[in-house]
């Protein structure tokens, strides 16, 4: 048990390191943001700089780089041992020293077993309770399962990713399916849309459709090109956006190419827009008249389809994955099957010939959002699990004091 006062140290870890920012960043922003400090004593780490490092030191949470800094040249058997002493060893041995000056009571992995190894061995060694989000369902390899048996908790995001876990056999000690959730009050901007729309030139008139994500084959965005082309003869004043970072790896960046090719030569450099990673998501969601996601796998969740739903922007989305949780098989945003532009032509077209419609999507979409996705419903599972995981395993807590009688 837990002393009555005692805040639970936790060390969160966000282990991307290909130049992105994602769901994963603002998913452990909005969490920490809101959680109890009275309760919990945050620290953060990231493995590279990033737009969410000053946000966490603006709330006044301690943040911790690791940069990765592999050497890529020289001869085979000297790059890989100094890679195995900068990437492993020493960054094991900078996990290690941190975790004892603070004497965390918990880490938590902000991305999936795969990317946990090595906290599994410092945190067996220290007995401090490692908990691993799972926000994907790809490159489990036996080692990773094996190294379940050593997780406290193993918390997926969506219904679709616990059956995935409950699939490849994951052995950690709980799998609770806690949903990432936001606070709608969140989702504003104090820009005027028209001035958005001014700088981006878009006529303050104009309709806008757009697809917000990384820019990555499996994200679909090749299929909204597609859609848009036909859309803006059909729609002579609507304008589309195409906003998501291409970083990361050399077939994003070509792929990012390939949409732009797409596009229909009388639409270049004016009703079709590329943004790069948007830091105000809000911004863009104030000037959209839709919100299209074209994932081609499923998605494992989906926090722009929240975003869009707090924002009262209707919603198209691909009928798989995260999104037909979040969605409610339809009821708060149409659905579509991937890969078919053709079905995102019909739907746009739907949904801008009818406003009706649409509002009627909106209402029930931002109802779905607060009673399944509200931040405060994350907080409360989350903490609870927190709270259960340390008075069930943690050495470093004392019981609480017997009561006066």
């Amino acid at each position: 048990m837990i002393f009555v006062g005692t805040r639970l140290k936790i060390f969160f870890f966000e282990s991307t390191f290909d130049g992105t920012v994602g769901g994963s960043h603002s998913c452990m922003f909005n969490l920490i943001k809101h959680m109890d400090r009275s309760k919990f004593d945050f620290s953060v780490g990231f493995r590279q700089d990033n737009i969410f490092v000053r946000k966490f030191k603006e709330l006044g949470i301690d943040v911790f780089l690791f940069p990765r800094n592999p050497v890529e040249k020289g001869m085979r058997i000297i790059r890989k041992a100094v890679n195995w002493y900068r990437l492993k060893w020493r960054f094991q041995q900078q996990l290690e020293k941190l975790f004892k000056e603070r004497s965390f009571h918990l880490v938590v992995i902000n991305n999936s077993i795969w990317t946990a190894l090595d906290f599994m061995n410092i945190c067996n060694r220290l007995r401090i309770p490692l908990i691993s989000y799972e926000r994907g369902y790809g490159g489990f390899r036996s080692v990773h399962l094996k190294a379940t048996a050593g997780l406290s908790a193993s918390i997926p995001i969506s219904r679709y990713l616990e059956s995935k876990l409950l699939e490849h056999d994951f052995k950690s000690s709980r799998i609770r399916m806690i949903y990432d959730g936001i606070n709608p009050a969140d989702v504003h901007t104090d820009r005027n849309p028209a001035e958005i729309k001014r700088q981006l030139k878009i006529p303050e008139s104009a309709k806008v459709v757009g697809v917000i994500g990384n820019i990555r084959p499996w994200k679909g965005q090749r299929f909204f090109v597609e859609a848009f082309n036909k859309l803006a003869k059909r729609y002579p004043e609507l304008y589309g956006l195409v906003v998501g970072s291409s970083k990361g790896e050399v077939e994003n960046e070509l792929y990012l190419k390939e949409i732009q090719e797409l596009v229909d030569p009388s639409l270049r450099g004016g009703r079709l827009i590329f943004l790069d990673y948007h830091e105000k998501v809000t911004e863009i969601l104030s000037i959209l008249d839709l919100l299209v996601h074209t994932s081609i796998k499923p998605e494992p969740f989906g926090m722009v389809l929240l975003e869009a739903m707090a924002a009262k922007t209707p919603v198209i989305a691909t009928n798989m994955g995260g999104p037909l949780e979040i969605l409610g098989n339809g009821v708060g945003g149409m659905l579509v099957d991937p890969k078919d532009s053709q079905a995102i032509i019909e739907a746009c077209s739907r949904l801008l010939d009818n406003p009706m419609l649409c509002k009627e999507f909106v209402q029930r979409g931002h109802e779905r959002l607060t009673s399944h996705f509200h931040i405060q419903n994350t907080i409360d599972e989350t903490s609870k699990l927190f709270i259960e995981i340390s008075e069930s395993e943690n050495p470093f807590l004392s019981p609480k004091p017997p009561l006066n009688s």
